[in-house]
């Protein structure tokens, strides 16, 4: 089993942004880019996080998750939203 680097999440968080036409960055001129979705460590884990308002507020879709999980769950909402006819 190969080693999941957070590069690896990272490119992983950048191809769902442009799956669901989010924006790529989390900040842009010292606003939150509302609908972000980006990694967050905590703990020793990984949250993937969802920008909700300008501030930079934001909702968990997963939290408390390893390297790997994280990766996984990503790869999991790509392959979902391809079976749904999205972009691939």
């Amino acid at each position: 089993m190969n080693r999941i680097s957070n590069k690896d999440v990272e490119f992983q968080v950048e191809i769902l942004n442009k799956l669901t036409n989010n924006p790529t960055e989390y900040w842009t001129d010292k606003k939150a880019n509302i609908g972000n979705i980006h990694t967050r460590g905590e703990y020793g884990y990984t949250c993937i996080m969802q920008t909700v308002n300008e501030g930079g507020g934001v909702t968990d879709l997963a939290r408390g998750l390893t390297k790997r999980e994280a990766y996984q769950w990503l790869r999991a909402a790509i392959t979902g939203i391809s079976l749904q006819g999205g972009k691939k």
